[in-house]
């Protein structure tokens, strides 16, 4: 019993599994809020079709050349990003999804999506686009403070929980130190 008294929450199993439920359900309901938002828009298009068509017969010369020169344009960056699959789409989807909901860190974020059962070349692909999207010292600082909120740290005990949760020595020694500031 002593030894338990001993291990940290964030130590514990169970800790882990309710906050994956969490974020599970938070995930989710930020999917049906992204789908009901999406399809407000759509109905909305068809009045909006119906009143530029009176002006498109009046100028259908002019608009023509425009749409031809149009498709040169959006053709080349279409070239620069190769097309990937849908489950590559959707691990960058969660990820960004989870960066938005609370910090991680890389290898935090990949382990999550590992068990989401994204496959690894989706976990890889994802966390590529983060690294250019995310500041993971920031994160790193983020989590630093969520802790603090939650109990009390030594500074040392701080490093060593951020280290354990996957940020790199550097990313928990910076989120530690912003955190003491």
């Amino acid at each position: 019993m002593e030894d338990n008294k001993k291990k940290s929450i964030f130590k514990k199993w169970w800790f882990w599994v309710i906050v994956v439920l969490i974020i599970a359900a938070i995930g989710s309901q930020t999917t049906d809020a992204d789908n009901k938002a999406s399809d407000k828009p759509n109905e909305t298009k068809p009045s909006d079709v119906e009143k530029p068509k009176e002006e498109k017969q009046e100028e259908p010369k002019e608009e023509k050349p425009k749409k031809e020169e149009k498709p040169k344009k959006e053709k080349k960056p279409k070239k620069e990003e190769p097309k990937v699959s849908k489950e590559f789409e959707n691990a960058l989807g969660k990820a960004r999804s989870y960066i938005k909901t609370m910090p991680f860190s890389r290898s935090g974020l990949g382990d999550q999506l590992d068990f989401e059962g994204y496959p690894k070349d989706a976990i890889e692909y994802a966390l590529e686009k983060m690294d250019n999207e995310v500041d993971w010292k920031e994160q790193a600082v983020l989590k630093a403070h969520n802790y603090l909120d939650l109990m009390d740290f030594s500074k040392q005990g701080l490093i060593e929980q951020l280290e354990f949760e996957g940020y790199t020595s550097k990313q928990a020694q910076h989120g530690a130190n912003k955190a003491f500031e």
